[in-house]
């Protein structure tokens, strides 16, 4: 869950009814999830865990999974726990980040996850024999950095690219302007810069329902660019 002002403001997890969720708050999965951030939701659908700082902060239950297949409606203090805790969640506000150890950490998470999406949309795309404005930064790259670059190579070359181009914007924004997003931020990329130019142009495309996933990775950069406290 993210604010591309803001930035990412936590994350939320959902289990197969029944699961303890309890004994998940110190998987492997949510300290993963801590490197994105520190506030964290974990739920099976009636459970409900806030963590903070790999701490339960908030619990709160809609009831057992008789009371739901009953149709058993919670009463006003289970509504009001259940507020509390989803209040303590949206409420909390992305930590700005001011050191470029840090800065590097975040953008190489999301790079990777952009990545990785990349390819499976690219592979995708490959094996429908779809063309797409994607094919296209495809050959672009070719044509700028190595004619024989291979799929994986050009998603990873087109996720260390994005992320130095967001942050290239961020530096160029008037100081009236607080935020980039996906609509602005051609406007903030120095035409001397082609092939980055060419990328961010193609941010344009997230609005396609098949983008989705790589457009979620690419606001969340965005919401690291405007939480940079620099």
């Amino acid at each position: 869950i993210h604010n591309t002002s803001l930035g990412l403001v936590g994350l939320l997890e959902n289990k197969a009814i029944g699961t303890n969720i309890e004994k998940l708050v110190t998987s492997e999965q949510i300290k993963k999830y801590r490197k994105r951030n520190e506030n964290i939701i974990l739920t099976n659908y009636h459970d409900w865990l806030l963590i903070k700082e790999g701490a339960i902060t908030h619990k709160a239950s809609l009831g057992t999974i008789s009371d739901i297949k009953n149709k058993t409606l919670p009463n006003e203090d289970v509504i009001k726990n259940l507020y509390n805790l989803l209040t303590a969640f949206t409420s909390q506000l992305p930590k700005g980040i001011s050191q470029k150890q840090a800065l590097a950490e975040q953008l190489a998470i999301r790079c990777h996850d952009l990545r990785e999406f990349l390819i499976i949309e690219m592979q995708r795309q490959k094996n429908n024999k779809e063309q797409s404005p994607l094919w296209d930064m495809y050959k672009a790259f070719q044509q700028y950095i190595d004619s024989h670059l291979e799929l994986e190579d050009f998603s990873n070359a087109f996720a260390q690219t994005l992320g130095y181009s967001l942050f290239l914007a961020k530096l160029n924004i008037p100081p009236k302007q607080t935020t980039i997003n996906l609509y602005n931020i051609q406007k903030f990329i120095p035409e001397s810069f082609t092939l980055i130019k060419a990328l961010a142009n193609f941010l344009k495309e997230l609005e396609e329902e098949v983008y989705i996933s790589i457009r979620h990775r690419v606001e969340e950069i965005l919401g690291i660019m405007n939480n940079l406290d620099i």
